[in-house]
């Protein structure tokens, strides 16, 4: 059986994540990442240490001693993905979502997706990207 192009694979990714409920710890912005790091690459799951293990925000910082952002790229740098400037679908970033606050998100071919308290929002392509990684550049263990 061939195997299915990123675009195909992402939207069944997006279509699984569609009916999810926001949980810290549990299915959140930055584990997201990480499942989607799984299924993308094989890769062994980056944030197994993690999960079930915070509950909020403040909880998720504590336990990694950083603060959100950085959470996020310790947890996309341990998967071994390198940063990008030009990043294409399928590829996680930290952007600021609509009010400001950054968050973790997986760009598409038309924009980027972040949790809701259920589901996916879609975010516009010109959200202003902190920092963005390349999901071909992970290590495959």
């Amino acid at each position: 059986m061939a195997e299915l192009l990123i675009e195909d694979r992402l939207a069944l990714f997006l279509q699984a994540e569609a009916s999810m409920v926001m949980a810290w710890g549990e299915w959140d912005c930055g584990l997201r990442i990480a499942n989607w790091l799984v299924e993308r690459t094989g890769i062994p799951d980056p944030a197994a240490h993690l999960r079930g293990r915070y509950h909020d925000q403040a909880s998720c910082e504590a336990l990694i001693g950083s603060p959100y952002p950085l959470v996020i790229a310790r947890l996309i740098r341990g998967a071994g993905l390198k940063r990008t400037s030009a990043p294409k679908a399928g590829d996680p970033a930290v952007i600021r979502q609509p009010g400001g606050a950054p968050i973790a998100a997986i760009r598409t071919a038309h924009g980027w997706t972040i949790p809701a308290a259920k589901g996916l929002i879609r975010v516009p392509a010109d959200a202003r990207v902190m920092m963005a990684w390349g999901v071909d550049d992970a290590r495959r263990d």
